[in-house]
């Protein structure tokens, strides 16, 4: 391997590949009076669910993002998910942390994981409750549901420029050319 040449990175962590950029992206957004948005999108079992959250929370921890909740299509995913990372198995430096606060309680810490369904619950029950840097992170289903496209519309709902700004990351293993069929209103 020559000395430019860089280490291979491993699918399971393969959006490491842009790591600057989505850290930048991340640091920059806090200091916005709007919603900022990205769309991330990498194959399956690449680790945005897993090391990609890990590094994220690890943001938070050293203060340069707010609070994380991380919205899943499915209530049985945010639980599956929410025990995997509570297995003692992952060697991420910030593993212990995560296990001590993830939640799938809403308004309950600052790792959260959530269904699309019981955050757009929450958010209509709890109005502008949110924390105005929150970092949304949100998983994009392959084929779209009836929750998903009612957790969509309220999403963009709240990324409307009179609303608490916040960070949204769309996680997908699909790149989507769907987009708005009319420009946000003013």
């Amino acid at each position: 391997m020559s000395d430019n040449a860089q280490a291979p990175i491993s699918h399971i962590s393969a959006w490491r590949a842009k790591q600057s950029e989505i850290e930048t992206f991340l640091t920059e957004s806090q200091g916005r009076d709007a919603t900022s948005t990205a769309y991330i999108h990498a194959a399956h079992a690449s680790g945005k669910s897993t090391s990609l959250l890990a590094h994220v929370i690890d943001m938070f921890q050293s203060g340069k993002i707010g609070p994380v909740v991380y919205v899943l299509a499915r209530p049985s995913d945010a639980k599956s998910l929410c025990k995997c990372l509570q297995l003692d198995v992952h060697a991420w430096p910030n593993a212990p942390w995560i296990r001590e606060h993830v939640s799938t309680q809403l308004g309950q810490g600052p790792l959260v994981l959530s269904s699309y369904k019981s955050f757009s619950s929450w958010v209509q029950a709890q109005a502008n409750k949110l924390h105005p840097r929150t970092t949304l992170l949100v998983d994009v289903e392959l084929r779209a549901t009836v929750d998903g496209e009612l957790f969509f519309g309220s999403l963009f709902e709240m990324a409307q420029p009179s609303r608490i700004p916040l960070t949204i990351v769309c996680l997908a293993a699909h790149l989507s050319t769907r987009r708005p069929s009319s420009p946000c209103p003013t």
